[in-house]
């Protein structure tokens, strides 16, 4: 409950304050940083849910929601906008490691696999 207010509050000031012809999408990229920043993980997938659901769709909001998704062991998600940010910039390590685990906590060994192959040696081990 207080994740919402939080919440509201904080999307409440960044519509009020000067400048309001900042386009949406920087303005939406503020509060998913500053919730992935606080670590309030189901504040972020609810906000990111909001913003897909309004075609706002990008790299870091993908990113983010997968960390946050995987933070919550809500593998599955984790993995939907891991994937998104992964087929981006796939060589980004951090992305690697935890689209790795979370395909690999999902079950799905295969893909987990097939990325393992893509994966330097020394991400691999310290993934495992």
């Amino acid at each position: 409950m207080m994740h919402r207010v939080l919440f509201s509050l904080i999307l409440l000031t960044v519509m009020i304050l000067p400048g309001s012809a900042q386009p949406y999408r920087v303005r939406a990229d503020s509060i998913v940083n500053h919730l992935y920043l606080k670590k309030s993980w189901r504040p972020l997938l609810e906000e990111t849910n909001s913003l897909l659901k309004r075609g706002i769709d990008f790299y870091q909001l993908r990113f983010k929601a997968g960390v946050a998704a995987y933070e919550l062991k809500k593998y599955r998600q984790a993995v939907t906008h891991l994937q998104k940010a992964y087929s981006v910039l796939p060589g980004d390590t951090l992305i690697n490691s935890y689209y790795y685990r979370a395909l690999k906590l999902s079950g799905r060994e295969d893909e987990a696999s097939l990325l393992a192959d893509q994966l330097s040696p020394g991400l691999l081990q310290a993934v495992q």
